[in-house]
């Protein structure tokens, strides 16, 4: 019978924020088809935890400055949200975007939790714990 040796270095491989990610230290929220509020509520949503700044408000941009954009569905429909995310300023040839991917709220889902499930799949401090669990970075680390 074959054995199989797994080397612990190979388990203990630590995962590295994609090169969007890197030397974040700003996420810029910008919505578009903002109603009742939503865009704030999202924002809210987002900052919880979170190891970088998130501004909904217009700021200068940096190399280090993240735009997420946000799209909300029309007001007569079901609840839903498409995310977006690139750099205004090029970091380097290598930092990609990442492309839209969009959510719908499930019948009888409440909007907190909706947001939590987006956010959840796109920011990367979210998505290791699951839904609504907000990973924390040790002290003095930042997404490189």
């Amino acid at each position: 019978m074959p054995v199989l040796l797994v080397d612990s270095a190979i388990a203990a491989v630590q995962v590295v924020p994609a090169p969007l990610w890197r030397g974040v230290t700003t996420i810029a929220l910008q919505c578009d088809g903002d109603r009742n509020g939503l865009c704030e509520q999202l924002a809210d949503r987002a900052r919880r935890g979170a190891p970088v700044h998130i501004a909904t408000a217009p700021e200068a941009a940096t190399t280090a400055t993240l735009r997420v954009t946000a799209a909300f569905g029309p007001a007569d429909a079901p609840l839903s949200l498409t995310l977006a995310a690139d750099r205004p300023v090029p970091m380097d040839d290598a930092q990609g975007t990442r492309l839209p991917r969009r959510f719908v709220a499930a019948a009888g889902e409440a909007v907190p939790q909706f947001f939590d499930r987006a956010l959840d799949a796109v920011l990367p401090w979210r998505s290791r714990r699951g839904p609504g669990r907000v990973m924390q970075l040790p002290k003095g680390e930042v997404l490189r």
